[in-house]
């Protein structure tokens, strides 16, 4: 249940079209978003992590700004927002429930509209003797993806050296060879990325397998006694 309630929070709250509050100019040029990159450094030890989103968007040559949105998870909350080149700051205004908005100026750079973000979250990892859980909300732009192909949010995250994932979701988060550095490829933008972790390294299996291991157990247990009911005589 717990995961299936997970799966509704990631999957994309505000990519999926554009909503009310969005300016006449944008609707008119019916932009939609590119590529989402996101890097997350959780480096510091203490809890908290630095994002940095690079958004492209398409048929958007006349637009200045954009709308986005970002939820609060728990603890893990996204503060001191920072736009463009020069890291203007910018106020996330709070909207109804978990949700908080902001509006990004929209560049164009090399024949691209683009808006660069970074944030901090706090509390987005939390560490209880040697077992971590990281949450991190993810900024999400209210347009519509141009293509729902692999490839459409990329997300790098940073972690500790000796810290080891064992799970992550959305799923398909990998190890990159590099010390501590995880990747995931998704078609769409989720609004949260969250990871189970070890920090003294050791391996300890999760629920999902603990329940997989229990169903092949029963399954194989079935398989057993239907074998011998067929082998037994008439």
């Amino acid at each position: 249940m717990t995961k299936r309630l997970l799966v509704l929070l990631v999957l994309p709250a505000f990519g999926v079209g554009t909503v009310p509050g969005v300016c006449a100019t944008e609707l008119a040029a019916q932009e939609s978003v590119r590529s989402v990159r996101l890097v997350a450094d959780l480096t510091a030890r203490d809890g908290s992590a630095e994002v940095r989103m690079d958004i492209v968007l398409a048929d958007a040559d006349t637009v200045g700004s954009t709308s986005a949105m970002i939820l609060d998870f728990g603890r893990a909350t996204a503060g001191d927002v920072r736009t463009g080149a020069g890291g203007d700051a910018v106020d996330l205004l709070r909207g109804a429930g978990l949700a908080r908005s902001v509006r990004l100026p929209v560049e164009h750079i090399d024949g691209e509209a683009r808006t660069q973000v970074t944030y901090q979250v706090e509390h987005a990892t939390v560490e209880n003797r040697g077992a971590v859980r990281g949450h991190l909300p993810v900024l999400g732009v209210r347009l519509r993806p141009e293509r729902t192909l692999p490839g459409l949010f990329e997300a790098e995250l940073r972690l500790p050296p000796e810290w080891r994932v064992l799970e992550g979701f959305p799923t398909g988060m990998t190890a990159t060879g590099e010390p501590g550095v995880y990747r995931v490829d998704l078609q769409v933008v989720p609004s949260l990325l969250s990871f189970r972790a070890r920090s003294d390294g050791a391996w300890r299996p999760g629920l999902p397998l603990v329940l997989d291991v229990l169903g092949l157990g029963l399954l194989l247990a079935f398989s057993v006694v239907g074998w011998r009911y067929m082998r037994s005589p008439a």
